[in-house]
């Protein structure tokens, strides 16, 4: 990783730190609009204007703008260089964030045409982020698996916020009706697959070893994965934009292929590190693995009983099955995995931020001594409770039960959410012997 001395400025680590708490607040409304609207989102999904408000709330506010945040350090760190890129980094802000209010506003009064201005803002914003990333990835691309993992996501996410546009221009009037029938399989599968569990698996081949002490895996492994997970995503699409089944249920099949030897490559990590107590916030990566697992089964079922014609899969228990697995992937893979692993990288990137020039400085706090690991815990355990209840209400139909996860799931949203914020709280630490009158805040 490229050390704190090695960082020419604090504007990276400042740009980061804005996607974060903009992320966060993000995460919190969408939490809010579970609870204030439960019964709305045990309907069927598509079309549906509160899941659609929820869903970008929380893939494109709060998981891609924390995504976005932590990139830019994380490339450095798989190219070994610095990348100076703030001001391309700080429009995209610009436009994301008024984006994705103005597209949510548009879904939640459904309104096509605001749904429209905000989809092409975040089209905007994605391309302006992305692209310049492009080049220094594809060059790391031989010699760093995780490179590839993420310039593939970044493809994916292109794709993914394009069909969205796409789509909402043909909401007042169809003008393709293979983009009615086929555009929003393939904006979930670009979006959840391609950008998010992509670029999250990629990613985390580097961090928990960093983060747990940990040699990395062989080379061949993460190719492995690599080539399993993209490989049959790519059949997955092609059988879905084809309306060819047996394609898509071969790609299907190579996607779960990957998530289950993933799944393995990260018991193999986390066996054979040698820091031993990991942490609140590893834990919760550690559960997110188990959510994806279990979601990718349930999909799994529900893709082979639609192959197979069976009667049930056009059930509302079926539909119901449906939103339950989209709650443990959203909520329970990528929810958990992010909060997991900004419990290291927060503390991270405000030590660089702000510490950066002082590096070797004794009377500097360590990176540990910036978060508050017992409230991590409490806020990530309530958070893994609210959402197995959640996702089990919604399987079952009961709204009691969802509205007690809900709430419970709220609570430790808010609770890491102050947390994370806490990290950036002004700190007083003594200055150096040769500006003893100097402040220094945080």
């Amino acid at each position: 990783m490229i050390l704190p001395t090695e960082v020419p400025s604090n504007r990276t680590a400042a740009t980061a730190s804005r996607y974060i708490q903009t992320g966060l607040l993000f995460l919190v409304g969408a939490a809010a609009v579970i609870l204030l609207h439960l019964p709305e989102l045990m309907a069927a999904p598509r079309h549906n204007p509160v899941t659609l408000v929820l869903a970008h709330l929380f893939f494109l506010g709060f998981g891609t703008l924390i995504t976005f945040g932590v990139l830019g350090q994380m490339i450095q760190v798989i190219t070994g260089q610095p990348i100076e890129a703030g001001h391309h980094k700080e429009t995209a802000y610009a436009l994301l964030v008024p984006g994705i209010l103005v597209q949510t506003a548009g879904f939640a009064v459904w309104m096509p045409w605001v749904i429209t201005v905000g989809g092409a803002l975040v089209v905007a914003g994605t391309f302006l982020f992305a692209v310049p990333f492009l080049a220094p990835l594809a060059k790391h691309r031989r010699n760093d698996r995780t490179a590839l993992f993420i310039l593939f996501a970044l493809f994916f996410l292109m794709g993914t916020v394009l069909f969205g546009l796409l789509m909402a221009l043909q909401l007042e009037k169809v003008w393709s009706s293979w983009l009615f029938l086929n555009g929003f399989i393939a904006h979930m599968l670009l979006g959840g697959l391609g950008w998010f569990t992509g670029i999250t698996i990629g990613v985390s081949y580097k961090l928990i070893p960093m983060f747990t002490t940990s040699a990395n895996l062989p080379d061949e492994r993460v190719r492995r994965v690599f080539l399993l997970y993209n490989g049959g995503l790519v059949i997955l699409l092609t059988g879905a934009a084809l309306s060819w089944p047996s394609v898509g249920l071969l790609g299907a099949g190579g996607v779960l292929a990957a998530i289950v030897l993933y799944g393995l490559d990260v018991r193999t990590m986390l066996q054979r590190r040698l820091r031993k107590h990991l942490g609140a916030g590893m834990r919760q990566s550690q559960l997110a693995v188990g959510h994806l697992v279990l979601a990718t089964l349930l999909f799994a079922g529900l893709l082979a009983g639609w192959a197979a014609g069976a009667p049930w899969v056009a059930t509302a228990a079926a539909q119901r099955l449906l939103v339950a697995a989209g709650m443990l992937f959203a909520l329970g893979w990528i929810g958990s995995m992010i909060a997991g692993m900004l419990a290291k990288i927060a503390p991270m990137l405000v030590w660089l931020q702000v510490y950066a020039d002082r590096a070797g400085d004794p009377n500097l706090p360590t990176i540990g001594d910036m978060i508050d690991e017992q409230a991590v815990g409490i806020g990530g355990w309530a958070y893994q409770a609210g959402v197995v209840l959640v996702a089990g209400a919604i399987a079952a139909g009961s709204q009691l039960l969802g509205l007690a996860g809900a709430a419970i799931l709220l609570f430790g949203v808010v609770l890491l959410a102050l947390t994370f914020f806490w990290v950036w709280a002004p700190t007083d630490v003594p200055q150096p012997a040769s500006a003893p009158g100097a402040p220094e805040t945080r």
